[in-house]
């Protein structure tokens, strides 16, 4: 039995107020129950009347002001049903919504499915305008769907779109009742170029509205590029994830249309492309791309000695600003660059060398300067200078008597003299030029006569004054610059002594002519010890691989590993050269000085080549019998690249850059097609096909 009571001692602890309750009382068990309270248990803070039980007992409809349902959003009298069971309160009185509307009186049905109560509310059903209260019958153990589709442009809300259970078809917004409580599967409506919600699985409950969206999308796909080949071989990747990477030229389908972010893996020597947003639409691909920057490298240069630096000497690259001693400049793009030198006074010009910049490494350049000696040469007697004598130095302009020359190299030098009417020139001198000293010598012409005579000078003076001597066929030894008279008319030979330390001169042979001096020079050559040179390679991966060499035309060794200790060579400078190296780039040749009795250190630093090949593929162009015997290989002469023989339509993988022949290997009974010439691109597949006839 079911009845309403303000009454507070029917229960125990019931609060004390004054509202009254709805209870139900068991006749069999006399067990009086609350009934007016929400789904977690707690009572009804408002007052609830007019209740009604169902036939068994179970099911209790009330009306009450209070909120015992999470959708009772008003202040209004709401119809609700207490199932004793589950201990759960449902709202009945609810709008289309699915909010509470409004209830007064109600009644059950005996089997408790069906509630009637009478309400103000103009939203419980549709058209409801009459502003009247009226009376409604809810099947509360049913449910109810409604369904909104998106975007909302896509089907006109008239047009069915969403089908029930493979049953009956529906319209957007419509609102369906009558769902039975349980498991029900929903299956949309396809549109073209679109891609339709997956079929939705749902549970109903009872007596509420299950509002479902169902929405369409659109595919698309993205091809992205990116550049150059060397960066795509170093390892460039592409992802819009941050997971997953993809390689240049991939193209992914199947996208969700919309806006993505294409970010580009970072490398260690390269610049890596900023993120772009591209937009992806159905139709057609999207294409990106993106080109990776080689990342700069820098140069430092070494000038030597100090004391040129102290008097101003300096360096730049490629015309640029002039740069001290040991100063590194950065950001220098990769490739060739031409370093130049500023020479102060007093000291030799240097030439400008090439260096080559790699990625995120230092390039090395040195530079020594000289001290430039000078030279004075004077002439007598004045009468010959009257008359127009002049001196040069090996094939310079020709200079008066006194007057000095600088920026001359140490070393060897050929003084001259030219010739006068009247007079006899002296004879040609060698003259050894030392490094920032002043040297002067002395040349006197002669009146012609009928004297035969022989004037031999020794260089250099330190080898006269060491005990160096000459002398005429077999005649008494000479000291440097002695002049002999009375010499027959003809050749006649010119020895030269031994001396320790020092490598005598040839002899010569001289021709002797009746009124004139003949002149000669011997040249002695000082004996020094060796210096060693100890060459190494780096990186650590090219030791027992690298190999160098001494070949500077006056001297040259063998081919030596790099990093198997000294070895002695002459004092003086020398150029080193390295071997190539599969893989790597080459150091360049480097001309260096070694001193007598000491070790000089010298490293050759091979860097990594980035990779330069191609694939190649060749194919039959139609298929024929004689498919399986046919052959093709490449093939660039004796000394270029070639491959061994494969089968057609075999890939042959790194194969260098630039034009390559293909040759065909001759099947009998068939005329073996001509050579063809083909290109290779860095990171591509060129392709080729070949027609065998008979």
């Amino acid at each position: 039995m079911a009845f309403m009571s303000s009454a507070n001692n029917l229960i125990p602890n019931d609060v004390l107020d004054t509202s009254k309750d709805i209870f139900v009382h068991d006749m069999l068990t006399g067990v009086t129950t609350l009934v007016s309270k929400d789904s977690s248990g707690n009572k009804a803070a408002s007052e609830c009347n007019y209740p009604s039980i169902s036939a068994d007992g179970r099911y209790i409809a009330f009306s009450s002001y209070a909120f015992l349902a999470t959708n009772d959003n008003n202040d209004n009298m709401d119809i609700y049903v207490r199932d004793i069971q589950l201990g759960t309160t449902t709202l009945v009185s609810n709008t289309l919504e699915g909010w509470a509307g409004s209830g007064k009186s109600c009644v059950m049905s005996s089997n408790g499915q069906y509630v009637a109560f009478s309400s103000f509310d103009p939203y419980i059903v549709l058209n409801d305008n009459n502003g009247l209260s009226d009376i409604f019958i809810k099947d509360w153990e049913m449910g109810a769907i409604k369904m909104t589709i998106a975007p909302s442009y896509l089907i006109p809300s008239t047009t069915q779109s969403w089908c029930l259970d493979d049953k009956d078809w529906y319209n957007e917004n419509q609102l369906v009742t009558g769902v039975t409580v349980g498991h029900h599967f929903i299956r949309f409506k396809s549109v073209t170029d679109w891609i339709q919600p997956q079929i939705l699985h749902i549970d109903i409950p009872a007596g509420e509205i299950t509002y479902l969206t169902g929405t369409y999308h659109q595919e698309g796909s993205l091809n992205v590029t990116i550049f150059p080949g060397a960066a795509v071989n170093a390892g460039a990747l592409w992802t819009l994830d941050g997971v997953n990477w993809y390689p240049s030229d991939t193209t992914l389908h199947n996208l969700l249309v919309g806006q993505y972010t294409i970010t580009y893996k970072s490398l260690d020597l390269w610049n890596t492309p900023a993120s772009q947003t591209v937009t992806v639409k159905n139709k057609p691909v999207a294409c990106a791309s993106a080109t990776y920057t080689p990342k700069p490298g820098s140069v430092k240069v070494t000038l030597s000695p100090q004391a040129a630096i102290d008097a101003g000497a300096r360096w730049r690259l490629d015309g640029g600003a002039w740069q001290q001693s040991g100063d590194t400049v950065n950001n220098i793009p990769i490739g060739q660059h031409t370093v130049s030198y500023l020479s102060p006074n007093g000291y030799n010009t240097v030439p400008n060398c090439v260096v080559n910049i790699y990625s995120c490494q230092t390039a090395t350049a040195s530079a020594k300067y000289i001290l430039s000696p000078s030279l004075k040469v004077l002439i007598s007697p004045q009468a010959a200078i009257n008359a127009g004598a002049k001196w040069r130095v090996d094939s310079s302009p020709w200079q008066s008597s006194g007057a000095s020359l600088t920026d001359l190299a140490p070393g060897p030098h050929s003084i001259t003299f030219n010739t006068v009417a009247n007079w006899t020139p002296p004879c040609r001198q060698i003259i050894y030029l030392t490094e920032g000293q002043p040297s002067t010598t002395t040349g006197i012409y002669t009146v012609p006569s009928t004297i035969r005579a022989l004037r031999v000078t020794i260089e250099p003076q330190a080898a006269a004054a060491a005990g160096a001597r000459w002398r005429v066929d077999s005649s008494p030894w000479q000291t440097s610059g002695t002049t002999l008279t009375g010499l027959s008319v003809g050749q006649h030979t010119v020895k030269f002594n031994i001396i320790p330390g020092w490598v005598t001169p040839l002899n010569k042979t001289v021709a002797i002519s009746s009124g004139t001096t003949a002149c000669t020079t011997g040249v002695y050559a000082a004996i020094q010890p060796p210096g060693a040179l100890n060459v190494t390679a780096l990186p650590q991966a090219v030791i027992g691989k690298a190999y160098w060499r001494v070949f500077d035309g006056a001297f040259e060794t063998p081919w030596r590993a790099a990093g198997t200790g000294p070895i002695n060579v002459p004092a003086g400078e020398h150029t080193v050269f390295f071997s190539d190296l599969a893989g790597f780039v080459t150091p360049a040749s480097q001309t260096v000085t070694v001193i007598a009795g000491q070790t000089l250190n010298l490293t050759g630093t091979y860097t990594i080549a980035a990779t330069t090949t191609g694939t190649l593929t060749v194919s039959l162009a139609r298929p024929m019998a004689m498919g399986a015997q046919a052959r093709w290989r490449v093939y660039d002469g004796p000394s270029g690249y070639s491959s061994n023989w494969l089968y057609m339509g075999a890939r042959l993988l790194k194969v260098p850059t630039g034009q390559h022949t293909v040759v065909f290997k001759p099947v009998p009974g068939w005329v073996t097609p001509s050579d063809q010439t083909v290109t290779i691109t860095v990171g591509q597949d060129t392709k080729a096909t070949a027609t065998y006839t008979r």
